[in-house]
């Protein structure tokens, strides 16, 4: 059998055993995890366990391997996104609450780059700058490097949307958010 096939193997076992046994589940993928340390394949299902069952630190530990490890991996940014569409909710429920608790089990530093990672990826205006007001408001030391920028990025979107109205999504936007920033 070969490694990806060992791996897939160990994975697969402790995918069954999930269900019955979770402790097991977990040796079989502590196990994995000790013989291909750089199988992301193990990692994930290690982190799907963890955020399954609601363990923030765990969950948070291993998100943070896979961001460092595995940064190209789509699978990884997919879970990014979600949590920092929790962060921008205003919803009270549990699982926006439980994606909000993961996040803050990351460094400091982590929570910024992911959020700047994010940011980068976002194409649309609107959501870009939502991004970095979210990014502003947690990480008030980011405003000299990001503040000015997104002030331009909405005036210019506003100008090419040619958006006439005085109140429209981008001042709203800006509005609305920027008496959260002071």
């Amino acid at each position: 059998m070969s490694a990806q096939g060992d791996c897939e193997f160990l994975v697969q076992r402790a995918r069954e055993l999930v269900q019955q046994d979770l402790w097991a589940a977990k040796a079989w993928l502590i196990t994995a995890r000790s013989l291909y340390p750089a199988d992301f394949n193990i990692q994930y299902e290690m982190y799907t366990i963890e955020r399954n069952a609601e363990r923030t630190a765990t969950a948070g530990r291993l998100l943070y391997d896979m961001f460092v490890n595995f940064p190209d991996q789509p699978v990884v940014w997919r879970e990014i996104s979600i949590i920092t569409s929790a962060l921008r909710n205003d919803s009270q429920d549990k699982q926006t609450q439980f994606l909000r608790s993961l996040f803050e089990t990351l460094p400091g530093r982590v929570q910024c780059e992911m959020l700047l990672k994010v940011t980068e990826q976002c194409f649309n205006t609107l959501e870009r700058s939502e991004m970095l007001l979210l990014l502003l408001r947690r990480f008030p030391e980011t405003v000299v490097q990001h503040g000015v920028g997104l002030g331009e990025a909405l005036l210019e979107a506003e100008t090419i949307e040619e958006q006439e109205s005085p109140v429209n999504c981008f001042r709203k936007l800006f509005g609305k958010k920027h008496c959260i920033l002071y």
